[in-house]
């Protein structure tokens, strides 16, 4: 396929597109998440001696959204004859005046990326691909630009956000410099079943002022119970010992103490581990492997227990065939 030979229409619809929907379609959703040629103003009007008529409307080649009405990219196309970032300044200037804060230029061979809430100028991405990013991590960024000084958010996001590198550290990284990220309540395994399995937490942050330590509470199961589930799902009073233990943060949660569900991190502490803020409770016994010296002889008396069961197996099949 001669690729210069293609209309703009025919990149979109043989390559764009696709890069976005993905090849299992896992990415976007073609009917929820991505709209195409939305056009966004009617046109300038004009007028010449007694004739009025109205300019050509300005158009996006594609708007990816998070949910309706919280757009989160613009992508603007050319065909193949274009550079990759001729169609930038073009994006750019819809991106304005609709407020949405990653902008793409393509010609079908890669997207020159802006971010405009976390770089100053533009980056090249190698592929059509790289245009995807977690819809947990868009939104988290969404929020942030949205949120006014001394605006208050608290939002759910997966632990992959926690411990996440490459984009994900930059994410965090402007959290902690542009809110106070005071609060972080674990939450427990199994809270969104059968949805999905992976572990969540509650992230609490205000906008204004830069994060000086992260308070972590580690919210456990109800008596009696291992996991949620459908039938049995977390209940709102079971927040009941994180409230009478939050206090006010206008003090800065002075009243606030450490014990074995709650303790706090500096933030020089997390920038010193790469902003990860996938923390384990001090407090806890640490349930990992174990050292090595206690392992071996662990093992070893658990592989002569293994052989003992296997002879006296084997003695007793024996005995059954000579019967």
């Amino acid at each position: 396929m001669y690729k210069k030979a293609l209309t703009e229409a025919d990149i979109r619809s043989k390559f764009i597109t696709p890069a976005l929907v993905g090849a299992n379609g896992d990415k976007w959703d073609l009917l929820t998440q991505i709209r195409e040629e939305v056009y966004f103003t009617k046109g300038r009007v004009i007028v010449r001696g007694k004739t009025v008529k109205r300019g050509v409307a300005r158009r996006a080649d594609y708007i990816l959204v998070y949910k309706p009405n919280i757009p989160l990219a613009l992508i603007e196309a050319k065909d193949n004859n274009h550079a990759v970032g001729d169609g930038m300044q073009q994006a750019l200037d819809g991106a304005e005046m609709l407020d949405i804060p990653f902008v793409y230029s393509t010609n079908g061979d890669a997207f020159l990326e802006h971010d405009r809430t976390l770089t100053s100028g533009a980056r090249l991405t190698a592929g059509a691909g790289a245009v995807t990013r977690e819809t947990a991590d868009l939104f988290l960024v969404l929020l942030m630009k949205l949120l006014k000084p001394g605006g208050r958010a608290g939002l759910v996001l997966p632990d992959g956000t926690l411990f996440g590198e490459g984009v994900k550290t930059r994410i965090k990284e402007a959290l902690l410099s542009d809110c106070n990220l005071h609060s972080i309540v674990r939450l427990p395994n199994g809270v969104f079943n059968p949805y999905t399995s992976i572990r969540t937490n509650l992230l609490f942050f205000t906008k204004g002022a830069p994060t000086t330590q992260v308070w972590y509470y580690e919210h456990p199961y109800p008596p009696g119970a291992k996991s949620y589930n459908k039938g049995k799902p977390i209940r709102i009073e079971e927040f009941a010992a994180e409230r009478a233990w939050w206090g006010s943060e206008q003090d800065g949660f002075a009243a606030r103490v450490e014990n074995e569900r709650a303790w706090r991190v500096s933030v020089d502490q997390i920038k010193a581990g790469g902003f990860n803020l996938d923390l384990k409770n001090p407090h806890q016994a640490d349930d990992g492997p174990g050292d090595l010296e206690h392992l071996l002889p662990e093992y070893e008396r658990l592989l002569a227990q293994i052989a003992e069961t296997r002879n006296a197996l084997k003695t007793q099949l024996m005995e059954a065939l000579n019967r």
